[in-house]
């Protein structure tokens, strides 16, 4: 073996390279998986894992902040974890932002999405991050008169997470589109969902774009007006957006992208002892706080949830000397919803269209 090279020139060892781009939950599922088979380096800007599943109710309720930011220290027993953008990535290598090349004999490609603020957050340090959340829940709790632009899954579940901390806040719902939750869903989930926001008294303003966005920052307290393509106009205190997602693969872009061989696939399967097994969890502690959905009993949200490792308190419930304990020792159980609580829920298999306009 010591004689033997691969492609990138470098001699074979029992350990493969694999680099993986993203410390996401698909990232951190990837490298967590492949530490005991492979040297592991995985490319993630931010000092912490955010678990933005819960990022809506933490922006209600803070007391979830020190739960859904896991540092990346511990997610790793054998390989290592560099705190940098990638910027390029090809066959054998990627490159960083500050320069620096990783060979690589397998790329992991994870890198998700980046998503408008509160669903999630452009911060890379939890600090940062953790105090933007907290300034913009002084805001809302300010706040008379509340904007969701979007309709979709992200704009339904802040609309009901206000709505369960702030009973008596006006909440107006907003989209382009003509109807809530645009996409492949069924019209009875549509339907009960109308529903169930009329009864919980937040408006809905469907089928007109915005004619130009507020004036205000997403998350800044501060009194506005805006009008509709249809004539409607909208006075508010705060505002944020709930559509806009964006994949993010700019490092994929230019001529060095590589290219897909004749048989429609861009690379070989690797060996099968290198191949990771599904773990019977995403990774270490699983998501999320447990949505209030807002079904009839018995009924199921359109996508599967993954078990919280949360007790019904919201207290921690891994080691505190790793947060990326194995899923085994997480207890679940989900909060129940008091019969009060309105829709809370957000789908991760759908979320809004990338419209430029307030739309889904």
């Amino acid at each position: 073996m010591s004689d033997q090279t691969d492609q990138t020139g470098r001699a074979q060892t029992e350990r493969p390279t694999v680099v993986v781009i993203g410390g996401g939950y698909g990232g951190t599922a990837a490298a967590k998986a492949l530490d005991e088979t492979a040297e592991v380096v995985l490319v993630e800007p931010r000092d912490a894992f955010m678990h933005n599943i819960a990022a809506l109710r933490a922006l209600t309720d803070p007391s979830w902040l020190p739960r859904i930011f896991l540092p990346y220290e511990g997610l790793l027993r054998h390989g290592r974890v560099v705190r940098d953008r990638a910027v390029l990535a090809e066959p054998h290598r990627v490159v960083t932002a500050a320069g620096q090349e990783i060979a690589a004999d397998y790329l992991v490609l994870a890198s998700g999405s980046s998503y408008p603020f509160p669903a999630k957050s452009d911060l890379a340090d939890a600090h940062r991050a953790r105090e933007q959340v907290r300034q913009a829940h002084q805001a809302l709790a300010r706040a008379d008169r509340v904007l969701l632009a979007g309709a979709g899954p992200v704009g339904i579940e802040l609309a009901g997470e206000i709505r369960h901390v702030w009973p008596d806040k006006a909440i107006t719902l907003l989209d382009v589109a003509g109807d809530v939750l645009a996409g492949p869903y069924m019209p009875e989930l549509k339907a009960e969902l109308r529903r169930q926001l009329a009864e919980f008294r937040v408006e809905l303003l469907l089928g007109s774009p915005l004619r130009e966005m507020p004036p205000t920052e997403p998350g800044e307290l501060g009194p506005f007006t805006v009008t509709t393509e249809a004539g409607t106009q909208v006075t508010a205190d705060i505002w944020f957006r709930c559509f806009g997602v964006v994949p993010s693969s700019g490092y994929l872009g230019g001529p060095s992208r590589p290219r897909a061989a004749p048989t429609g696939s861009s690379r070989s399967a690797p060996p099968s002892r290198w191949r990771a097994r599904p773990p019977s969890s995403p990774w270490g502690t699983s998501p999320p706080p447990t949505p209030r959905w807002p079904l009839s009993p018995g009924a199921r949200p359109p996508s599967s949830r993954r078990t919280s490792p949360l007790s019904s308190r919201g207290s921690r419930t891994w080691p505190r000397t790793s947060p990326w304990a194995s899923a085994s020792r997480c207890r679940s159980g989900p909060p129940a919803a008091p019969a009060s609580s309105p829709a809370r829920t957000r789908s991760s298999a759908a979320r809004s269209s990338p419209s430029s306009r307030a739309g889904t």
